[in-house]
């Protein structure tokens, strides 16, 4: 593998169509991550063939299944359409290889409890909430945007002592490896616990981050419910 993410696609050996294709991406939040995706209920539909159905699952956990019921067909369309204007192109900003510092926002909303705003793109402003408890630390609610993004939010003389983790979606899990890097407990839906352990025992072997590299055991972390 030699490190870098790789792609396997198999074919149905009598239709020639696709049934399944594996991935595996060694630079994600979660760890590396194994993504299978398996194309099944084929037909033909007004000269298209097209598979009705996807299941993907990510390290063995189903994450979605999707049925098509119908397909129509679109008449043609014109190249024309698809033309950047010049004017746009004229406007669009070269890209920046070396990203941006994350800055993030703290909004009081009552005594004690905060909202942490922005620290990521215009179009998906991640927003976490605080609450500071009397002689404690703070909780988290959520953790947005991955390790920088959880690193920049800081309450002053509020460390953050509880992590809640709301859903498996990337952009309010993908912070939980920094957390767990740092032995704190995360309190989730009991549902969602095995999602929870699954990104704390997975390996990193691109770019560690300080989970892969604690020699603490990832087994010994609390997750709470």
């Amino acid at each position: 593998m030699n490190g870098l993410d790789t792609l396997d696609v198999y074919f149905d050996r009598r239709s020639g169509t696709p049934r399944a294709d594996g991935s595996d991406h060694r630079r994600s939040n979660f760890g590396d991550r194994r993504t299978t995706i398996a194309v099944t209920r084929w037909q033909e539909s007004d000269g298209v063939r097209y598979a009705r159905q996807f299941d993907i699952e990510v390290n063995g956990r189903l994450q979605t299944n999707t049925v098509f019921t119908a397909l129509t067909v679109n008449g043609p369309v014109a190249d024309s359409l698809f033309v950047i204007p010049d004017t746009i192109k004229a406007k669009a900003q070269p890209a920046n290889p070396t990203p941006p510092p994350i800055t993030v926002t703290l909004v009081e909303l009552a005594p004690n409890v905060w909202r942490a705003e922005g620290g990521s793109t215009p179009l998906a402003d991640y927003r976490s909430g605080y609450t500071a408890r009397r002689g404690r630390g703070a909780a988290q609610l959520a953790a947005h945007g991955g390790a920088a993004r959880y690193a920049a939010v800081a309450l002053p003389g509020k460390p953050v002592g509880t992590v809640i983790n709301t859903h498996h979606h990337w952009d309010h899990a993908s912070g939980l490896r920094a957390a767990l890097a740092a032995n704190l407990p995360i309190v989730t839906h009991a549902r969602n616990v095995s999602f929870v352990r699954s990104i704390g025992t997975a390996r990193k072997t691109v770019r560690p981050d300080a989970l892969s590299r604690s020699r603490s055991p990832v087994a010994q972390h609390d997750y709470g419910r």
